[in-house]
């Protein structure tokens, strides 16, 4: 069995934990204390909702786009995004604790970097399907003119 640990925020509320056998999955965060071959069955959805909610603040997805060229301090980010420095750190502790960034610490600085590049492809997407949200736009428009 494996559990996967993700915190739901900075504050001490419970963890979102995902256990998963080869049949079976469950979300703990409710209070249940163990995973059981006997409860709900494996279901991505729960975790791509959580990824969802973590996605769901313009900040870290800026973040994250900032880190599409590489690995980049704190202050790097916070200049790039025009941002203080500690609310790009906030934002990025979220993201570390849902294991989307990793960190790294030289001297006095904390370097981020992406964990895994398929996150790109989310964000992509998710772009794509503004541009074409957009263009349906702009053609709604053009038949009223």
């Amino acid at each position: 069995m494996l559990c996967v640990l993700f915190k739901q925020s900075l504050r001490q509320r419970p963890l979102s934990v995902y256990c998963v056998t080869k049949q079976h999955s469950v979300n703990l965060a409710q209070g249940l204390q163990s995973c059981s071959d006997t409860q709900m069955s494996f279901q991505p959805s729960y975790f791509k909702a959580d990824l969802f909610k973590v996605l769901s603040n313009p900040v870290r997805i800026q973040i994250l786009d900032a880190l599409r060229t590489g690995e980049r301090s704190v202050n790097d980010i916070a200049e790039r995004l025009e941002s203080e420095p500690s609310s790009i750190s906030q934002q990025l502790a979220v993201l570390r604790s849902r294991n989307l960034v990793t960190s790294r610490k030289q001297g006095n600085f904390v370097f981020y970097s992406i964990r895994d590049p398929a996150i790109f492809k989310i964000l992509d997407a998710a772009l794509e399907v503004f541009n074409n949200h957009l263009v349906n736009v702009r053609d709604a428009l053009e038949k009223l003119a």
